[in-house]
């Protein structure tokens, strides 16, 4: 019985346990250098917040604003460009050794640091001269000037849309109220800003914090008893909100940790190696949705380092048996499992190895033909679309393999590698086919490839993705 042959497959528990003491043990490395290099990327965005704080410093209290017109423009040009070298800059390909990770992590503070000291030091004769100009226009008479800009906007105080914490800032301080309520008041709007900024926030958090933030400055306004309570208010919900946000901080690292070793198993087996970007914190609303990518993560590459160790004892046995190492084919961009060519040296005869992600196992005689050596994209081609002398050779080939292999379960057997036969099929001419190694997938391959950024486009309203696309632009 040589058609194709269908089999569970599992490994020895012995086997099991070592593969995932391993694959703990490389995520515990990584993720000790993964920790130091991504306290460095939240320095960094942390950096955005303070270029665009100064700038607003800067400029905010100009009263001549046509005089110092060029030079605004150019302070404005040089902040755009130093977070635009930055936001390129933070793009990490991240590599899979720890040693590796630790150079990308100095490379990453070297390359940060001269961005920054150089936008300080092209910004520095702008400053001066924005400096310069308020001291010759004296401090009262623009004091008096911004006053009246801004008070014209507090004769009726409403809610500010989407919250603008510098305007809302600008016009406590610029009221008449109470000294004591007017200095809380900003002191509980920048520490929420804050906190709103953090990129580990949990989306219901953010939305819970920007009501927070426009409670606090409408009863600024009001009776200080009204003020208080929505001081109280905010002070209640505070420790929950720093204790998720301390959480997602501690999974985000797990998470980083599991992607790159998920990213590096799948690497192994391609030709094309894949850049290894994780996802950024503010792609996450949640702790839960965190915690499900993680697990999913940490099961996808628990399963392929297992399959990983499964191909790895079959091309060694298939070697054995006068067959070259597997060549693994993708049929489509998101094909389920894995599909592997162990090709024969005389001819144009192999052996399809199909491996599902659920553990089961296929092997069947097929033939090969190749357009192109460096590809790995395959094409199935049915028997019916074989000719007569193609589908006798697979048909001979077929019952050649029928000896061959009680033998190969047998060999992988002794590896730890266990099979339990499901179904043996006889020889037939329509399981003879031909897999032919081209340069493109078929149009169904390439129609599902539309799915592919649905789940970023689903995002795009939400507030965090929203503040993400503020600070550092559209993905």
């Amino acid at each position: 019985m040589s058609g194709p042959k269908d089999h569970d497959i599992e490994l020895e528990r012995r086997r099991q346990a070592e593969l995932e003491r391993l694959r703990q043990e490389r995520i515990r490395k990584i993720r000790e250098e993964t920790d130091r290099l991504n306290r460095e990327i939240s320095k960094i965005r942390t950096q955005f917040d303070g270029i665009d704080r100064f700038f607003a410093s800067l400029t905010q209290n100009i009263v001549n604003a046509d005089e110092m017109t060029n030079t605004i423009a150019k302070l404005k040009t040089a902040k755009n460009d130093c977070k635009q070298k930055l936001i390129t800059v933070m793009q990490v390909n991240v590599p899979s050794e720890p040693k590796d990770i630790s150079v990308c992590t100095n490379k990453f503070i070297k390359d940060t640091q001269n961005i920054i000291s150089a936008f300080h030091k092209e910004i520095k004769p702008l400053e001066d001269r924005i400096k310069d100009n308020e001291k010759m226009l004296g401090e009262q008479s623009k004091r008096d000037e911004l006053s009246k800009k801004l008070m014209a906007g507090t004769d009726k105080i409403g809610e500010i849309k989407d919250f603008n914490f510098a305007s809302a800032i600008n016009k406590i301080t610029c009221s008449d109220i109470k000294e004591s309520i007017e200095g809380k008041a900003k002191e509980l709007l920048s520490e929420i800003e804050d906190l709103i900024n953090c990129e580990s926030i949990q989306e219901s958090d953010l939305n819970t914090l920007h009501t927070m933030a426009n409670n606090i400055y409408q009863t600024a306004f009001g009776e200080e008893k009204g003020f208080k309570a929505a001081e109280t208010q905010y002070k209640v919900i505070k420790p929950g909100v720093v204790k998720n946000i301390e959480f997602f901080n501690d999974l985000y690292q797990d998470y980083y940790a599991e992607y790159i070793v998920n990213e590096e198993l799948k690497n192994i087996n391609l030709t094309a190696i894949k850049t290894i970007i994780p996802r950024e914190k503010y792609d996450f609303d949640s702790i839960e949705e965190l915690e499900t990518e993680t697990k999913r993560l940490s099961q996808e590459s628990k399963s392929m380092q297992e399959r990983n160790y499964i191909r790895t004892q079959i091309d060694s046995v298939m070697e054995e048996f006068g067959y070259n190492i597997s060549k693994e084919i993708v049929f489509g961009e998101f094909q389920k499992g894995n599909h592997f060519i162990c090709k024969k040296e005389s001819d144009n005869m192999g052996i399809h190895i199909y491996v599902s992600e659920d553990k089961q196992i296929m092997l069947e005689v097929v033939g090969v033909d190749t357009i192109n050596e460096d590809s790995n994209i395959g094409v199935m081609v049915a028997s019916q679309d074989l000719d007569t002398t193609e589908q006798d050779k697979l048909l001979a080939e077929q019952g050649n393999f029928c000896n061959l292999h009680p033998q190969i379960i047998e060999e992988l057997g002794k590896r730890g590698v266990k099979f339990n036969i499901k179904s043996k099929k006889e020889p037939n001419k329509k399981y003879c086919r031909k897999i032919v190694i081209t340069n493109e997938y078929t149009q169904d391959s390439k129609t599902a490839a539309v799915q592919k950024n649905i789940h970023v486009q689903n995002k795009a309203t939400q507030k965090k993705a929203q503040l993400r696309a503020l600070k550092y632009g559209s993905k």
